[in-house]
């Protein structure tokens, strides 16, 4: 009975010690981020419109950086970029310190994002019409894309993803 006692003891003790020298993950100096799958809020959104409450969506990215230096205790430095595909326009957003855990300085996690709605831009012929304001019977609904991507505190750039598409309803 105490040769079983001490052969379970030995075998916690070796199981221990390998997981002990367990190498954490190593990632690039470059962030590099996903998108979660399903993680949009919504997929349909009001456009933007100076008389009523501006709509917003949230969606939310995984990402890793093998220097660990994603954020920054400053509000005002933005670190995550949203473009609209449509027309370039690039939204941006701050991006708090995320804290190492453990001996490595690379990190892992997920950010969760808000982002606002937009006007609608209409194709030719429809062009000169303001899509914040005016409706065009055609065209209810206009489909936008974006493309994401972060900087760490290094300046390194990730990879650019290009989000699913949302519609924005061009119409009240």
């Amino acid at each position: 009975m105490k040769s079983i006692f001490l052969f379970a003891i030995l075998a916690c003790c070796a199981l221990s010690a390998m997981l002990g020298c367990v190498k954490p993950p190593e990632f690039p100096i470059e962030p590099n981020i996903e998108f979660i799958p399903g993680s949009f809020a919504k997929d349909t959104l009001f456009r933007a419109n100076p008389s009523s409450r501006r709509d917003t969506n949230y969606f939310s990215l995984t990402f890793t950086d093998g220097d660990g230096d994603i954020g920054d205790l400053d509000p005002q430095k933005r670190s995550l970029f949203i473009i609209d595909n449509r027309d370039g326009h690039i939204d941006s957003l701050a991006i708090p310190v995320v804290p190492e855990l453990g001996a490595s300085n690379g990190i892992k996690g997920e950010i969760s994002a808000r982002m606002f709605t937009t006007c609608c831009i209409y194709p030719a012929p429809y062009e000169l019409y303001n899509g914040c304001n005016e409706e065009v019977p055609n065209y209810p609904y206009d489909q936008i894309s974006y493309t994401v991507y972060i900087v760490d505190r290094a300046g390194h750039k990730s990879n650019e993803l290009q989000l699913p598409p949302v519609y924005i309803r061009c119409f009240d």
